[in-house]
């Protein structure tokens, strides 16, 4: 399956960051930077912690691996209600994400290019095309805002306070930095920044996600070929049935034999399309 280049990567979020940007998130308290022991360096939180906020032994501030407000809500008391009402959240907003990018690969492909030797009106122009394509999910506003919506009053306070310390956090880690390059940003700057870009990072953990998906390589590789409903059942019926079989984890060798079988359902002059598709991944 294909991946994501980074460069692509790297456009995605900085066009979702611009759109968030739009509106401004509420302010966190900052957070104090973690003390230093003399021999041991950096205080790092145990494994039972009850806080997003754990440094390296580097000193640096650990990633989270998902957007900070999904991980939160691992340190929140959730009823059976509210998590329901979250997880369709969850998987609204990815499905939504992944399809955006599907939708559009023919743009965000072209992304790497672009980012490497467009000029700067085609680096604007591409810029914006990439925001319009977004814009199903930037009109939802940020994920922290639409958890917060369905969570209980009590639970509000918590999810908040996780995720203020955690913005306060990281605002003060890029001060530092900037300081360390004798560069001079303001702490409320930096807070306002980390935030605005959590978008960016949700919409790059999904366009992994669906570029190394199974339904995009069909989506993608079949769009336009005109099947009929007979080869459209049969390509599904392979579908689901690899996903059963594999349980999400399937081997390059499984992969391999997907598309053969898909290929194989294909006329010559549709093969000859997907193939040349391909090549281009």
């Amino acid at each position: 399956m294909t991946k994501l280049p980074l460069a692509i990567g790297l456009v995605l979020f900085q066009a979702a960051s611009f759109a968030a940007a739009q509106t401004t998130p509420p302010e966190p308290r900052p957070a104090q930077t973690q003390p230093a022991d003399a021999l041991g360096g950096p205080v790092i939180e145990p494994d039972d912690r009850d806080t997003l906020v754990v440094y390296e032994y580097g000193g640096e501030l650990q990633d989270l691996g998902l957007p900070p407000a999904e991980a939160a809500l691992e340190l929140v008391d959730l009823d059976p209600q509210t998590a329901e009402r979250v997880a369709k959240i969850l998987t609204e907003r990815a499905m939504l994400a992944e399809q955006l990018i599907i939708d559009n690969f023919e743009l965000v492909s072209q992304g790497e290019a672009v980012e490497t030797s467009g000029s700067k009106l085609e680096k604007g122009v591409f810029f914006l095309q990439i925001v319009r394509a977004l814009k199903p999910l930037i009109d939802r506003g940020s994920l922290e805002d639409e958890i917060r919506s369905v969570l209980p009053a009590e639970t509000v306070e918590r999810f908040d306070a996780l995720l203020n310390e955690y913005w306060g956090a990281v605002g003060q880690s890029r001060v530092d930095l900037a300081r360390a390059k004798g560069e001079k940003l303001p702490l409320r700057k930096a807070v306002r920044e980390a935030r605005r870009d959590q978008l960016g990072k949700e919409v790059e953990l999904a366009a992994q996600r669906a570029l190394e998906s199974e339904r995009f390589v069909i989506d993608y590789l079949t769009k336009g070929l005109e099947l009929t409903a007979s080869q459209r059942d049969r390509i599904r019926a392979l579908i689901t049935d690899f996903a059963g079989r594999t349980m999400g984890d399937p081997s390059q060798s499984e992969k391999e034999r997907l598309f053969v079988e898909v290929i194989a359902y294909l006329n010559e002059q549709q093969r000859t399309l997907i193939l040349e598709r391909i090549k281009g991944l």
